[in-house]
């Protein structure tokens, strides 16, 4: 039974060795460190940036198994974002950007495990 799955795994090392693999692999990796360069370099031009960064975090910070309380939490930052235009759109430009981000990393994930158990 060992033998068995650490045969399976060599497979899957073997096709993720091919260059569809590899590029796909490339691809995550360069995705996933562009947006974290890309994050990390807008926060640190633009103030509101890091008062969006922070509106996120004060929203999210009342865990997801807590329903009402991350309900009226949410609701509250929406209040304050709402009260200042200007962090409100540098909030939904990086939402916006974090959403892009995250489908091109998805998207790169998928081709890797398509790759890896030989999907087309």
């Amino acid at each position: 039974m060992l033998a068995a799955g650490g045969m399976i795994r060599t497979v899957y090392a073997l096709r993720l060795m091919s260059w569809s693999g590899i590029a796909s692999i490339f691809v995550l990796v360069g995705t996933v460190s562009q947006a974290v360069t890309g994050l990390r370099e807008r926060s640190a031009r633009e103030a509101l940036a890091r008062s969006a960064v922070a509106a996120n975090d004060f929203m999210n910070e009342i865990p997801v198994w807590r329903p009402r309380q991350r309900r009226a939490q949410r609701a509250l930052v929406l209040t304050l974002l709402r009260e200042s235009p200007g962090e409100a759109d540098a909030y939904r430009r990086i939402q916006r950007e974090i959403t892009g981000w995250s489908l091109l990393a998805t998207g790169a994930l998928l081709a890797v495990v398509s790759v890896a158990v030989g999907g087309n």
